[in-house]
């Protein structure tokens, strides 16, 4: 969500104005499957300890 589209404002910004570039798109892609993955790792990790002992 938030988090993500934040971190890509410029990114946007060049997609928008000048287009898509495969290259980019695919480097985006990874990065976007490695950041779904840490956060799920993440929320997996903090779950146990938000509901306590």
């Amino acid at each position: 969500g938030q988090i993500w589209a934040a971190a890509h404002v410029d990114e946007d910004w060049n997609i928008e104005h000048w287009g898509v570039d495969e290259e980019a798109a695919r480097r985006r892609a990874t990065r976007a499957r490695d950041f779904d993955a840490a956060v799920a790792v993440l929320t997996a990790v903090n779950e146990p300890a938000a509901k306590g002992p």
